[in-house]
């Protein structure tokens, strides 16, 4: 999943808002690298760019204030099991977890039905392969929710901002960096999602159960 990794990472790291703006990708017959092209100007970087964590000196102030977007009705999914039972699917289309585990894993929840399902070592991999697997098959972000088996970071909560994603959801709990940001960019965020009442965050409130 090298191309949508790259889609995303560029997505998340504010290089495009949009499928339009990849003029080019090219990912390697042997899957070692990938080539981009997007509509911004040429920026001065390395020739190697490593996916992962970003700098936890993140700014707040780079996040404009916003109303909280529109989700799945997170308390309906919740109470209906709605959500328990998107994560089992989710695990259920995870076959490399399956056969030896170690991995994270994630996926988007669109409309109640669970798309562009990802795997990785990492946890920011998994937001960028599921965003960029979004926006190069044309799967609408706005309203969406990303469920993911890892710990929410400061990253991922800015990831899930610059794609327009609504909320996202995890088996374990967010940061408090990332709970500031989600809070102010209107993306919410729910914690230990497979407990019998998992900790919702709202954008402009602390968590309730």
């Amino acid at each position: 999943m090298l191309g949508a990794l790259t889609c995303g990472w560029l997505n998340g790291e504010g290089l495009i808002s949009d499928r339009r703006e990849l003029l080019e990708l090219e990912v390697g017959a042997d899957g070692l690298w990938v080539k981009a092209r997007t509509a911004q100007e040429r920026l001065a970087m390395p020739r190697t760019l490593a996916s992962g964590p970003d700098d936890a000196s993140f700014s707040l102030e780079r996040i404009s204030e916003e109303a909280p977007r529109s989700v799945p009705d997170v308390d309906l999914l919740i109470a209906s099991g709605g959500l328990r039972d998107s994560f089992q699917e989710m695990y259920r289309r995870c076959p490399l977890r399956a056969s030896g585990g170690g991995l994270h894993s994630g996926a988007l929840l669109v409309d109640g039905e669970v798309l562009c399902v990802a795997e990785d070592v990492g946890r920011h991999n998994v937001m960028d392969k599921i965003i960029g697997t979004a926006m190069l098959e044309g799967v609408p972000l706005r309203g969406s929710l990303i469920l993911i088996s890892a710990r929410i970071s400061a990253g991922m909560a800015v990831k899930a901002w610059r794609g327009g994603v609504g909320g996202v959801a995890t088996l374990s709990v967010p940061t408090s960096l990332a709970r500031d940001i989600a809070r102010r960019a209107g993306v919410w965020l729910v914690g230990r999602s497979l407990r019998g009442a998992p900790y919702v965050y709202e954008p402009a409130g602390e968590a309730s159960s």
